[in-house]
């Protein structure tokens, strides 16, 4: 929609040719980064050329999908065969929520409105079949905002801190962020979302939270707020899906959907990729944003150096130290609090007995029941509660003899047996 609420036939065609546009670049950008010869096409003997500094697989596969989109088999992929693709993953990916709010146009004006989409749900809602449908959408069950509340729509993709306390069971790793409440009169009515575990700590001017919505699937819970003003929604159930809330179809979704809970679209919507603290109703987030460099980086002994326009750039030793790892994995640290202070849903609150990711890792390091014995790898000397959540096939782990396998290994890690020399799991 417009920034004035009004969807129009033409709006939608706006929408769809800056679709196709971006499409259009990015197919050509991924074609043309390798026209070695600045004619704006790509040839089987450009790939040939480069095969030298390719992983085999990426050059199979290169030339692979160049000879299916070379439609007249010429050898060679022309800018017109580019845009041929672009058209074809629009076909596939053009969204079709406009059609539906178009015919949400309740008074035939050719303009759809907050207000249409409203009477259209009011409508639905009156209707024998929605009456049937009645207990999935009292499955949202999301309250009531007051007229006066402001609405923030509050999605964390990842947050920039390691929680003491887990919300999804020890073997998930739940990760915590602050949201800082700004002074004001007005109301907040606050609704968060996540896909993944998290604690968000409420501080600030907390007397402006009018109420807290919890909408995940896979656990998030509130620090800071008094249970009765939090509220737990089913996040799918209420079709509050934020993957792609930077998609104006995804957030025209959302809109329509709150409207029908609420009465009213939300003020503001509010992606945190990465969260630390972010004020609220502001959105002006602390988050560091890292330092992107541009080059090849290549690896001397234990020292990195970066290969730039400027010459050699010397990023410095890599980090060893389970500490350094930390606060590489986890910027803002460790987050401390007991289960009893969280509010989520009942019981699901609960303290690790291993922290997660490379907090865990320093945490067994510190107790002796990890000892590091070269790069990334350590062995597990003695009986460990579990292994820490979150980690990947990094670091790898060698488990002693005798030392029984520990809980929360999955085929995620890498872990080989000191007694027999075999991987455990299908990473190593």
């Amino acid at each position: 929609m417009a920034p004035d609420g009004r969807l129009t036939p033409e709006l939608i065609q706006l929408h769809e040719e800056e679709m196709i546009a971006r499409l259009r670049h990015k197919t050509r950008g991924e074609w043309l980064v390798r026209d070695l010869n600045a004619d704006l096409s790509l040839s089987v003997d450009e790939i040939h050329r480069l095969r030298p500094i390719l992983r085999p697989d990426t050059a199979r596969h290169i030339e692979t999908r160049l000879r299916k989109f070379d439609l007249n088999s010429d050898g060679m992929l022309t800018l017109e065969e580019m845009d041929t693709e672009s058209a074809r993953q629009f076909a596939q990916q053009r969204p079709h929520v406009f059609d539906d709010l178009l015919a949400m146009d309740s008074n035939n004006d050719g303009i759809v409105t907050t207000e249409d989409i409203i009477a259209t749900f009011e409508a639905i809602s009156k209707t024998p079949e929605a009456q049937l449908s009645a207990l999935e959408h009292e499955g949202c069950g999301m309250p009531t905002a007051s007229d006066n509340a402001e609405i923030i729509l509050f999605n964390v993709n990842r947050a920039e801190a390691v929680s003491t306390v887990a919300v999804s069971g020890l073997d998930q790793e739940t990760r915590a962020g602050s949201i800082r409440i700004e002074a004001g009169t007005r109301p907040i009515y606050l609704i968060a979302t996540s896909r993944s575990p998290l604690i968000l700590k409420i501080i600030g001017a907390k007397e402006r939270l009018e109420h807290v919505v919890i909408a995940s699937e896979n656990g998030l819970g509130v620090v800071g707020v008094p249970a009765e003003h939090v509220s737990f929604v089913p996040r799918l159930a209420c079709y509050l899906d934020a993957r792609r809330w930077n998609s104006v179809d995804a957030q025209t979704q959302a809109d329509a959907q709150l409207s029908a809970y609420l009465g009213r679209a939300p003020d503001q919507h509010i992606n945190e990729q990465r969260l630390d603290t972010t004020a609220l109703p502001s959105g002006v987030s602390n988050t560091k944003q890292p330092v992107k460099r541009k080059g090849v980086t290549i690896i001397t002994g234990n020292r990195r150096v970066q290969m730039t326009e400027n010459g050699l750039v010397d990023l410095g030793v890599i980090q060893e130290d389970p500490v350094d790892l930390l606060f590489q994995a986890f910027p803002a640290g460790i987050f401390s609090s007991m289960p009893e202070d969280v509010v989520t849903l009942a019981g699901s609150a609960e303290a690790y007995d291993v922290l997660p990711s490379w907090a865990g890792i320093k945490q067994l390091v510190d107790a002796g029941a990890l000892r590091m014995i070269g790069r990334e790898t350590y062995a597990i000397e003695e009986p460990i509660a579990r292994l820490p959540a979150g980690l990947g096939p990094r670091p790898k782990f060698l488990l002693r003899r005798g030392v029984p396998m520990p809980k929360g290994a999955s085929d995620r890690n890498a872990i080989e047996s000191e007694e027999t020399g075999e991987c455990l799991t299908k990473r190593c």
